[in-house]
């Protein structure tokens, strides 16, 4: 019976962190992400982490995040190589104004991939760093959001507020859904034709007789 029960709780969790607000996407994720990140350029992921770093003005916001490793990463061996995994968030502001995002807050961000590249910490230790153009993002610590409000961003944000976004609802199949129709191109006028130039005439008097009045 024990077994039975412990069967049906496990379901549950499952299906609420299935449903779960501003859901990020796990480590094994980023982990394929590092191995081929090419294939994931542009792609619309959602990671979590810690602010070890953050520059900010009223048009850009910048973080450092180190993401977060649960317990069981290290209990499996999992997390060694992922828990200095940082992530390099650009926010631009679509209007003038300040965060408040401070250092140590636990931040999410519901991004665009970048780049991915590796490099060396001040120890020597060769570390992964993910370059994310974030439209949104939550301050879970301040418990402030912040996102675009054009479509197919601001569609993409509620999916991921309300935890349908990578388990009900897919970013790709949101993104074809609200894309913004692009005008038509008009075509391109028709180039007059070049008309012979104008010669600018001098105006010539004729000689002016002499005439002798008698």
């Amino acid at each position: 019976m024990k077994c039975f029960y412990l069967f049906i709780f496990t379901l549950l969790i499952g299906a609420c962190s299935g449903l779960q607000p501003y859901k990020n996407q796990n480590l094994d994720y980023l982990k394929d992400l590092e191995q081929r990140p090419a294939e994931y350029q542009g792609k619309v992921v959602s990671f979590g982490g810690e602010v070890k770093g953050i520059t900010e003005d009223t048009q850009h916001l910048r973080l450092v995040l180190k993401t977060d490793v649960p317990f069981y990463y290290y209990a499996t061996g999992k997390g060694n190589s992922l828990s200095y995994e940082l992530l390099l968030v650009e926010y631009i502001k679509p209007l003038p104004s300040m965060s408040g995002i401070a250092k140590g807050n636990t931040v999410k961000v519901l991004a665009r991939v970048g780049t991915y590249e590796k490099r060396k910490n001040r120890m020597g230790i060769q570390i992964g760093v993910l370059h994310l153009n974030a439209f949104a993002l939550t301050d879970r610590t301040q418990k402030k959001d912040l996102f675009y409000t054009s479509s197919p961003e601001v569609q993409l944000y509620e999916s991921w507020k309300t935890g349908r976004l990578f388990y009900q609802d897919s970013a790709e199949q949101i993104s074809a859904l609200y894309k913004e129709p692009v005008a038509p191109q008009k075509a391109p006028a028709k180039k007059a034709k070049d008309k012979p130039p104008v010669v600018a005439r001098e105006i010539v008097y004729d000689e002016v007789e002499d005439f002798i009045i008698p």
